[in-house]
């Protein structure tokens, strides 16, 4: 996660489904994995006009308080990580960077800021990889979290791996699913701006209460290609 990102579309899909998640009552984490991004020379955290989108391609109903709130970020000064605490009230938060820290620090101070949550959301920048870094998390990292009995969400982002989207989404699932004993994997597919997963790893405990929530109304559109979208006869339309 780096400031630059925020309140674009991925911020909107991920505070989304974690405003939903959080209706379980379960108390929230979350891992930043805050990287600084000098170097990149990327224009990611430009997709913006998620906010200009009307009738039949409006995203606005997915959760229209938080919609009106991100219109903030539209000022590049506003965009520090910290300023999106306030959407998720309740919650823990660690946001120290991984560019400043060294990993078992940075690991060992992620795991006792967040040592009282139930689900622990975690935002690194290009999302689960085989080795950690400063742009991945890898599922090893992840076990400590759910051996101490908490439901994790991971964020990924899909690449340009041989076999395409479907065979990588199916992968990670199973790796996930390899390491963490008993656990349920659900990815959540969110497919507007660039191609992204979640990864919810279900605690046995937490699948009455998490799963129910997973249905996809009224953040839908979210989930479908724009061209899904357009041709699916429940449209909601907003100006």
């Amino acid at each position: 996660m780096q400031d630059k990102y925020v309140g674009d579309i991925g911020d909107y899909g991920k505070l989304t489904l974690l405003r939903q998640l959080v209706k379980s009552g379960l108390s929230l984490g979350v891992v930043w994995c805050a990287a600084d991004g000098k170097d990149e020379k990327n224009n990611d955290g430009s997709l913006r006009k998620y906010r200009s989108y009307t009738g039949k391609d409006c995203l606005k109903h997915c959760d229209p308080e938080l919609f009106e709130q991100l219109g903030r970020f539209e000022d590049h000064t506003q965009r520090k990580i910290e300023n999106l605490h306030p959407l998720l009230p309740n919650s823990v938060f660690f946001n120290e960077s991984l560019s400043n820290t060294p990993r078992n620090e940075w690991l060992g101070k992620a795991l006792e800021a967040t040592s009282r949550s139930e689900l622990i959301f975690f935002d690194p920048d290009n999302g689960i990889g085989p080795r950690s870094s400063q742009k991945h998390i890898s599922i090893e990292e992840l076990e400590a979290y759910w051996e101490r009995g908490q439901s994790l969400l991971v964020y990924h982002h899909l690449s340009h791996r041989k076999g395409g989207h479907k065979l990588e989404v199916e992968d990670i699932g199973a790796d996930l699913k390899s390491v963490l004993i008993d656990c349920e994997v659900v990815p959540i597919h969110l497919r507007r701006g660039n191609a992204r997963v979640f990864y919810l790893a279900v605690q046995p405990s937490h699948r009455t209460i998490l799963l129910p929530l997973l249905k996809p109304e009224p953040w839908k559109a979210l989930t479908l290609s724009k061209r899904e979208w357009a041709q699916d006869r429940s449209l909601i339309f907003c100006k």
